[in-house]
């Protein structure tokens, strides 16, 4: 991107000429604010001033500086909504607020807004909002949308806008009349007196009475005209002029009186650079291809009329708007020939340096659309690595169809980034079009040619996206099989893409339920994605080989996993980059799994903040089904409810339509009515999908299964809910989904607690058993306060199983913190009233050690080690050596010791 963002600061001192007119918004500033005038009346300059005298009075402000890029109603309300949350949250990134947005609902984006409005009313302070430039975006189709805002506008939000035409907003319908104040060209004029005052800030003190009159007669206080006579004076001369067409005469004198007066090199210069937005000398140079074009641009800068330094960013460059207009219209009388060359040579050096949003403007301004199609052949391959999809579809959409269908490359490279929600369903009709090209040239071609490879590395990414489209429409057989031919075709002819396409093998082999296929296929994704610095593809990938190996039930190597990467990219920079918030996300499930609910919730904070600050998309939608889960694991309905609410939004929003391992959207709601709200309400949705639930092994929809169980015992079916559990628990085993196997365990041990507690114990049993020494502490703790009398009641009869006993012990800790209200009574209270000395005894004596054994091994005397024994007698409430070893072994003295090691 290019250096000037959408979103800019406020200029820390201001050199605006404050007219007497305007004192009444210095005292209190309206709710809404509207500056209209023609070019050249000071604008902007009055808005940056009235925005800068309040920020001095603590009013935070957001300026968005808007363009024609802007018109399009889905862009306009994505940046309104970025600028929004940056007054909520200032400290947030709106780098990413220069990026393409998809062409979303526009209801659904205006409810964005209105969100964040509301959440701004519901603050204490007061901001202020400036739309610079809003001509530029001015429509019936916008003005519709953003009347609708209007109506929700806060109080404590002044919104300032300036605009080079009448702003048609009905702001009279939501405003009171002294709320809504209009500025119009007669009142940014300049008079006798304020002229007088300009020029004595510049030194000027000493003019002509007459003068003055004729400057009056000819400006008519036109702002910009004013600066260009202060300037003439500057160079002692008064200018006579009689034209009373003013803007004429304004134009007539800076050619005749300025611009002719230039050396032949500036104004050649001027001219050149004026159909650039922006530009360093660098740029210059390449457009000119005289390297003494950095001179010349520095003695322009000099007399520092016609240049402007870009905020924040000292070495570029703009032509000022009103006189960049009068030098464009000198550019447009150029040869044909040579204004293309101009402009070819901006864009190959924009392109060149990786400005591709104004290379690509320039040549969608100049409808130089084969370039468009170049620069996204050359360039989309990065922009994939990287995940940049947005991107590459907000100008594939500008493309005609033409000018893609007749390139492989290009057709690959408009599917990939196709937003899977909304269009992939024509993917497949591209990927034929890309065959037909292809076909004949691997048919007739020499093997060995340069032709034939590269064919085949189309191919082979043919093939992959055939995978992809197929996952997305949930055909996870043909997804898995196109993916292994486009891997076994990679291989051989196009190893830089390896590590995408065994990412994709490995989603889909866990979509399809092979975890051991999928975890091989993403290790080999990561390590080649490592190879070839291709942070993306390893961004995506790991995502995949957590979830994959927290479903196996391997949680140590989860985490391994996640720090190793976490490392590689700290080493190379990408944890400095917007996009890698998304780490934070990737470990949430896991933590909450692992029953670490205060990792998980910062985790989903950190996630949070980062949504805040990029464009809508499925991080948005993944953030909160992942923050619902959560609730649900904490029985938090009000939380719940707010993740649902927003989940449900950003679905509507995105038009998601699968789920990647995820219950769905609509089956999180139909959990909500069964735990807090109303049964009724998730009848419909379950009993519409009750045949294919009960009936499917797929693993697509085992996550539903569950919660279809939970609605069965809710509906009094408990028999039909056991045959669910245990169709699950079967199917878990079997395809050594452990995660999976442990929460049907508890599920049924739940379930048949009242009829059979034995049964329930055993159930309950086999799941601490599956667990291990992972230490999977989420899937209990989920189940709720009624499970701690059953684990109570286990405990006496696990006390040989030192994993168990270590499991039942952290449980009782997080149960604890969790419940500290609840009878918890997990740990062993007798064991923990022995000390230290006494506890190394009593575990000698489980080990079969003998009086004078312990004597010798602590180095006391036997007569101690006597007084010793008796004393845990007394404290165990035994009488003999066998009884107090079958008390330690019940409560867990291998744990308890073990614990007191460690902590020494």
């Amino acid at each position: 991107m290019f250096p000037l963002g959408k979103f800019r600061a406020t200029r820390q001192a201001s050199p605006y000429l404050r007219l007497n007119g305007m004192n009444e918004i210095y005292q209190q500033v309206p709710r809404f604010l509207i500056i209209s005038a023609p070019a050249g009346y000071g604008k902007s300059a009055l808005a940056q001033d009235v925005v800068h005298f309040w920020e001095s009075k603590e009013v935070s402000n957001v300026w968005l500086s808007l363009d024609a890029r802007d018109a399009d109603v889905g862009r306009f309300l994505s940046l309104l909504a970025t600028g929004l949350s940056k007054l909520l949250n200032p400290d947030i990134d709106v780098s990413l607020a220069t990026n393409p947005y998809y062409n979303a609902d526009i209801s659904l984006l205006t409810d964005s807004c209105v969100r964040l409005l509301n959440q701004i009313e519901a603050t204490s302070g007061v901001f202020s909002v400036v739309l610079d430039d809003f001509h530029e975006v001015q429509s019936d189709v916008l003005n519709h949308a953003f009347n609708m805002l209007l109506a929700y506008w806060p109080k404590n939000v002044t919104l300032i806008i300036t605009c080079r035409t009448t702003c048609t907003l009905k702001l009279s319908k939501h405003s009171l009349p002294e709320e809504c104040q209009r500025i119009g060209l007669e009142q940014l004029k300049f008079n006798v007196q304020e002229i007088k005052k300009l020029l004595a800030d510049r030194g000027q003190r000493k003019i002509s009475s007459q003068w003055l009159e004729q400057v009056m007669a000819v400006t008519e206080g036109w702002p910009v005209a004013v600066q260009l006579a202060s300037y003439q004076l500057k160079q002692g001369v008064e200018i006579a002029l009689d034209d009373a067409q003013y803007q004429t005469d304004i134009a007539n004198f800076f050619w005749e009186q300025i611009f002719s007066d230039l050396p032949e090199e500036q104004q050649s210069l001027l001219i050149t650079c004026s159909f650039m937005d922006r530009f360093d000398a660098s740029l210059l140079v390449a457009i000119t291809e005289n390297e003494e074009t950095p001179v010349i641009l520095e003695e322009l800068v000099a007399s520092n009329l016609f240049l402007l330094p870009v905020k924040g960013q000292s070495h570029w460059y703009r032509v000022h708007a009103t006189l960049r207009t009068l030098l464009h219209g000198r550019f447009l009388y150029l040869n044909v020939k040579q204004q293309q060359e101009f402009v070819l040579r901006a864009i190959r050096w924009c392109a060149k340096k990786d400005y591709l949003d104004e290379a690509l403007h320039l040549s969608q301004q100049y409808e130089l659309w084969n370039m468009v199609a170049g620069i996204l052949r050359d360039k989309g391959e990065a922009y994939i690595s990287v995940g940049g999809f947005e991107f590459l579809h907000y100008w594939f959409e500008k493309l005609s169809e033409d000018a893609i269908d007749s390139d492989p490359v290009l057709i690959l490279y408009h599917v990939w980034s196709m937003p899977e929600y909304r269009q992939i369903h024509t993917g497949n009709e591209w990927l034929d079009r890309a065959e037909h090209i292809i076909g004949p040239i691997l048919e007739v071609e020499d093997k060995a040619s340069k032709t034939y490879i590269d064919s085949q590395k189309i191919q082979s990414q043919i093939l992959a996206l055939r995978g992809y489209v197929a996952r997305i429409s949930g055909c996870y057989d043909d997804a898995v099989s196109y993916s292994e031919a486009a891997v076994e075709l990679a291989v051989k002819v196009h190893p830089a893409i390896l590590s995408r396409l065994y990412m994709t093998l490995g989603q889909d082999y866990y979509l399809h339920g092979d975890l051991v296929a999928s975890e091989l296929a993403i290790q080999n994704a990561i390590q080649l994605g490592k190879q070839y610095k291709q942070s993306h593809n390893v961004l995506i990938a790991l995502g995949y080989l957590i979830a994959t190996l927290v479903l196996a039930g391997r949680f140590r190597a989860a985490l391994q996993e996640y720090d190793n990467c976490k490392k590689w990219f700290e080493e190379i920079g990408f944890i400095d980059l917007p996009q890698a918030g998304l780490l934070s996300d990737l470990p949430n499930d896991l933590y909450r799994e692992m029953g670490d609910f205060a990792l998980a919730e910062k985790g989903m904070e950190a996630m949070g903040a980062f949504c805040k600050a990029t464009p809508v998309g499925l991080p948005h939608l993944v953030s909160h089904i992942r923050g619902f889960r959560l609730a649900v694991a904490l029985n938090e309905p009000s939380q719940a409810k707010i993740t649902l609410i927003e989940a449900e939004h950003f679905k509507r929003l995105l038009g998601v339509s699968w789920s990647f391992g995820w219950a769905p959207v609509d089956a999180m709601r139909a959990q909500y009515e069964v735990r807090w709200g109303t049964l009724e309400k998730a009848d419909a949705w379950f009993m519409a999908r009750e045949d294919k639930l009960f009936g499917t092994d797929d693993f697509a929809y085992e996550c539903e299964q569950f919660l279809y169980a939970e609605w069965l015992v809710a509906k009094k079916q408990p028999d039909r809910a056991r045959k669910m559990l245990d169709r699950i628990a079967c199917h878990a085993m079997s395809k050594y989904r452990v995660l999976h196997l442990i929460k049907a365990k508890i599920a049924q041990a739940l379930l048949v607690e009242k009829a059979d507690p034995v049964q329930a114990e055993l159930l309950l049993m086999e799941a601490i058993k599956c667990a291990g020494d992972e230490l999977i502490l989420g899937p209990f703790l989920e189940a709720g306060k009624g499970i701690v009398p059953m684990l109570v009641r286990v405990k006496p009869r696990m006390y040989q199983d030192f994993d168990a006993l270590k499991l039942l012990e952290r449980l009782h800790r997080a149960a604890t913190a969790l419940w500290p209200a609840a009878n918890v009574m997990l740990e062993s209270h007798r064991l923990k009233s022995l000390s230290s000395r006494q506890l190394t005894i009593l575990n000698l004596l489980v080990e079969g050690a003998q009086d004078k054994v312990i004597a010798r091994e602590l180095d006391i005397s036997p007569g101690t080690v006597k007084t010793h024994i008796r004393a845990i007698y007394r404290k165990l409430e035994c009488n003999n050596r066998t009884l107090a070893v079958s008390i330690a072994l019940e409560e867990g003295i291998q744990f308890i010791t073990s614990e007191i090691s460690e902590a020494s």
